[in-house]
C-alpha cells in the first residue's frame, strides 16, 4: 500500500466535501420534504426499524472493511473470504429478524413494525454485497466514482419516495426510498468493481482478517448499543410518536456533523493506514483533521442550538415543534461524535483495534447509568436526556483524544494549542446570538424566517470576522480546500 501524498488527501478530501453536499444534501432534502407529508409516528416506526437494521450493518461488515483499508497487502483471496461471511451473516440476520418481528411489533404496541422491518431487513444483502466493494474503492481513493454512484442514486430514490408520499403511501414512502437507494448504489458498484471470486476460502486469510476485526465489531456493537439505547427506552417508555420526535430532533444535528466529517473521516483511515509505521506524519495529519473539524463543527452545532425552534418549524412545520428542544442536546452530542470517529481512525490504522472497545465500554456504562439516572429515577423529558447524553459524549470524546494522544505522543498542551481558537470564537458567537435573539424576542418579532436569517447573519459575520483576527489553523485548511476546488473546476471548465 503506497504511502498518500498530500495532494491525494486534498482530492479525496474535496470528493468527500462534494459528496455530503450534493448526495446527502440531497437525501436530507429529501427527508425533509417527506416529513412535511408525513406524520411523527411514521418516523417512529422507522427509527425503530433503524435500530435493526444498523445493527446488522455492524455485524455483516464485522470490521472486515476496516481491515481490508489498513491492510498492507490485499488480495482477491482476502475479498472473497469477506464476502463469504458477509453473505453468511446477512443469511442468518434476516431469518431472525422474519421471525422476530411480530413479537417486537407487540412489545412495542406498533403492528406497522412488523412488516416494515421484514420487507426493509432485505437490505442485509445489500449490504453484505456493497461493503466489500466499498472498501475496495476506499482504500483505492476512488471518491469520484464513489460520488457519482451516490448523487445518482439520492436523486432517483427521492424522487420516487416523494412520489410515494404524495400518493399517501405513508411509511411505505420512506420503505422505498430507502430500499431503492441501496439498490441502486449496489449496482452502480457491482457493475464498476471487481474482484476475482474464489468458492475457496483460505482459512489463514480468513483467521488473519478475524484477528483484527474482532476489536474493530466489538467497540461497533458497543457504539450501536450506546448509541440506540436512549431510543429504545423511549419508544418503550414513552411512545413511537416520541420517538418520532426524538428521531427528528437528532437528523439534523446528526447529518450536519456527520457529513461535513465526512469531508475527511473517509479519505483518513486509507491515509493514516498509508503511512502507519511514521508516527510523526500520522500525528501531524490528526492534528490538521483536528483543528479542522474544530474550526467548522463547533459553530455549526452552537449555531443550531441557538436557531432550533426556527430550524424546525420552517423546515419540518408545526407538527413537529416538539423536536426542537431535543435538537439543542443532540447539538451537544454531536459536537463528540466526530472526534471520536476521528481517533478511533488513530486506533485501527496503528493495529489498536480493541483500544476503541475499551473507550465503548466507559461510554457504554456512563450511558447507562445516565439513561437509569435520567428516565427511571428523575423522570425526566426526554429534551433532558437528550442533554445527558450529549455530555456523556463530550466526555467520551476527551476520553478518547488522551487514549490517541498516547500513541501518537499527541499532548494536552498541543491538544489545546489546536482548538482554543475555534473554542473563543464559537463561545462569542454564541453569546452575540444568543444576545440578538433576546432582542427579537423583546421586539416581539414572531416571523420565524426574519428571526433565523437575522441570528443566522449576525453569526456567520461574527465567526468570520473573527477568524480574520485571530487566524486558526482550520481557518487556513478550509482556505487551502478552497482553493484546491476552485482549481479543480477551473481545470473542468478549460
Amino acid at each position: 500500500m503506497n504511502q498518500v501524498s498530500r495532494k491525494q488527501f486534498t482530492n479525496g478530501a474535496i470528493w468527500k466535501i462534494i459528496e455530503s453536499f450534493s448526495s446527502k444534501g440531497i437525501t436530507m432534502v429529501v427527508s425533509i420534504l417527506l416529513a412535511r407529508m408525513l406524520m411523527p409516528q411514521d418516523y417512529g416506526v422507522i427509527a425503530l426499524t433503524g435500530i435493526f437494521l444498523n445493527l446488522s450493518d455492524i455485524l455483516i461488515d464485522g470490521g472486515f472493511s476496516t481491515t481490508l483499508i489498513r491492510k498492507k497487502n490485499v488480495d482477491d483471496d482476502d475479498y472473497s473470504c469477506v464476502l463469504a461471511v458477509s453473505l453468511l451473516i446477512a443469511t442468518v440476520l434476516y431469518i431472525l429478524f422474519f421471525i422476530a418481528a411480530p413479537f417486537i411489533a407487540d412489545y412495542y404496541d406498533e403492528p406497522m413494525f412488523c412488516p416494515v422491518l421484514r420487507v426493509l431487513g432485505l437490505t442485509v444483502f445489500i449490504q453484505a454485497f456493497t461493503s466489500t466493494r466499498t472498501a475496495i474503492v476506499n482504500r483505492n481513493m476512488q471518491f469520484k466514482f464513489l460520488c457519482y454512484c451516490n448523487i445518482a442514486s439520492s436523486i432517483i430514490s427521492g424522487a420516487i419516495g416523494i412520489f410515494s408520499a404524495y400518493i399517501g403511501l405513508g411509511v411505505w414512502a420512506i420503505v422505498i426510498q430507502r430500499l431503492l437507494q441501496n439498490i441502486l448504489v449496489t449496482g452502480l458498484l457491482f457493475f464498476a468493481v471487481k474482484f476475482k471470486i474464489k468458492l475457496s476460502l483460505s482459512v489463514t486469510k480468513l483467521k488473519d482478517i478475524l484477528k483484527f476485526s474482532m476489536g474493530v465489531v466489538s467497540a461497533s456493537l458497543l457504539y450501536f448499543v450506546s448509541n440506540n439505547l436512549y431510543s429504545a427506552v423511549i419508544g418503550k417508555r414513552y411512545s413511537v410518536e416520541d420517538l418520532g420526535y426524538y428521531s427528528k430532533g437528532n437528523q439534523l444535528p446528526e447529518q450536519i456533523s456527520l457529513y461535513t466529517f465526512s469531508a475527511v473521516s473517509g479519505v483518513l483511515l486509507p491515509t493514516i493506514s498509508s503511512c502507519q509505521d511514521n508516527i510523526e506524519r500520522v500525528k501531524h495529519i490528526i492534528r490538521k483533521i483536528t483543528a479542522f473539524s474544530t474550526y467548522v463543527i463547533f459553530p455549526l452545532m452552537v449555531g443550531m442550538m441557538l436557531t432550533s425552534e426556527e430550524l424546525i418549524v420552517l423546515l419540518l412545520t408545526d407538527k413537529w415543534k416538539a423536536a426542537a428542544p431535543i435538537m439543542i442536546g443532540a447539538c451537544i452530542y454531536y459536537i463528540g461524535m466526530p472526534f471520536t470517529l476521528m481517533n478511533a481512525q488513530v486506533y485501527y490504522a496503528l493495529g489498536h483495534s480493541f483500544m476503541k472497545t475499551k473507550v465503548e465500554i466507559i461510554r457504554f456504562i456512563l450511558m447507562t447509568l445516565g439513561l437509569i439516572l435520567g428516565s427511571f429515577i428523575l423522570n425526566c423529558r426526554i429534551e433532558q436526556l437528550t442533554i445527558i447524553s450529549g455530555v456523556i459524549m463530550l466526555i467520551a470524546a476527551l476520553i478518547s483524544a488522551y487514549e490517541a494522544g498516547k500513541l501518537l505522543k499527541y499532548t494536552i498542551k498541543e491538544m489545546i494549542s489546536d482548538i482554543w481558537k475555534p473554542l473563543i470564537q464559537t463561545a462569542t458567537m454564541g453569546v452575540i446570538v444568543f444576545t440578538v435573539g433576546c432582542l427579537i424576542n423583546h421586539l416581539n418579532i414572531n416571523e420565524v424566517i426574519i428571526s433565523l436569517t437575522v441570528k443566522v447573519a449576525v453569526g456567520i459575520l461574527t465567526y468570520l470576522l473573527l477568524s480574520f483576527i485571530l487566524k486558526p489553523e482550520g481557518f487556513k485548511e478550509v482556505e487551502n480546500m478552497i482553493q484546491g476546488w476552485l482549481k479543480k473546476i477551473k481545470r473542468i471548465e478549460s
